[in-house]
């Protein structure tokens, strides 16, 4: 046995042999669906052809990456859009998700806590079909929102033919889904605090506004610089649910809600002129992942010179 498994490594692994096969699954998993589908990287430089496969289509070098820059009016409104909403929706789920876990830290009653938690998770399984269909009950011209606006004496909104609006609804939408997980979260790091601290501070006379910004919010401050730092590497990438189908991908719309991911897959329904353009459709998305690795390593390097202990490496 010493002779198969000679080196510290192999006797680590042999004796830890029951965790091993306890990962055997989840390493399965991630081989199938993250890193055999990365072989289609190689679509990025080749015009994909189905009689001839990925491997015996024709290579086309950098020819896919025009795109990027031919159309540039487009490309720009595709990357303002991503990244706006990617900010937008951030700092408002980070700022909801934080207020609703301090009301519920503050609740004594646990039973309570346990139903808020259920009730507010139940949105985030509920898919995008289900959503758009209860957006547009709200927002129909006859929808619940406009009978409202009638009923006071307001004008009829046409809200899928204005865009404006939209970028409030897709937040409404976003935090609406996120907040249960994002909430459970933040409590959970809440739970982690030392409550003598609390009880030092309460003691102090310190109240609590006070006791949350000078011990809740630090505690909390390395935990949400990390989760930010690696939700940048997802700065070039939305939900493709939330972008193409609420919105009914209405080009009235597009110049206010559509998206890298929705323009993609907008090509892949062949709505737009990436239709069956694979090639060009794996660049954007190579495109967008080699922009979200070297932001995340930017904001880690800059978090580290500030604060080293904050940084995820």
């Amino acid at each position: 046995m010493t002779k198969k498994f000679d080196g510290k490594f192999w006797r680590t692994l042999w004796r830890q042999r029951a965790l091993v096969f306890m990962m055997l699954p989840g390493l399965v998993l991630s081989a199938m669906f993250g890193l055999l589908p990365r072989v289609g990287f190689i679509l990025c430089f080749k015009s994909f052809k189905y009689s001839e496969g990925i491997f015996g289509s024709p290579w086309t070098g950098l020819a896919n990456y025009q795109f990027l820059i031919a159309d540039k009016v487009t490309m720009w409104r595709l990357m303002r859009n991503t990244m706006a909403y990617w900010a937008l929706f951030n700092v408002t789920g980070t700022i909801v998700c934080l207020f609703m876990a301090l009301m519920l830290n503050e609740c004594r009653r646990r039973y309570f806590v346990r139903i808020s938690h259920t009730i507010m998770l139940i949105p985030s399984y509920i898919g995008y079909i289900c959503v758009t269909s209860i957006v547009y009950a709200f927002l129909a011209p006859n929808g619940l929102v406009n009978t409202m606006i009638t009923y006071f004496g307001g004008n009829t909104i046409s809200f899928y033919e204005s865009g404006q609006y939209w970028p409030l609804i897709y937040t409404i939408i976003y935090n609406w889904k996120g907040t249960g997980t994002g909430c459970i979260l933040y409590t959970a790091l809440m739970a982690g605090i030392d409550q003598e601290m609390y009880e030092a501070a309460d003691i102090d006379g310190a109240n609590k506004i006070q006791q949350t910004f000078h011990i809740t919010f630090p505690s909390m401050y390395t935990a949400i610089t990390l989760i930010w730092i690696m939700g940048v590497a997802s700065i070039m990438t939305s939900n493709t649910g939330l972008h193409y189908l609420v919105n009914k991908n209405s080009a009235l719309l597009a110049n206010w809600t559509q998206t890298i991911d929705a323009y993609t897959m907008a090509g892949l329904m062949g709505e737009n002129s990436l239709v069956g353009n694979y090639g060009v459709q794996g660049a954007i998305s190579f495109f967008q992942g080699s922009i979200g690795t070297v932001l995340t390593f930017i904001t880690n390097g800059i978090v580290r010179k500030i604060e080293p202990a904050n940084a995820l490496y």
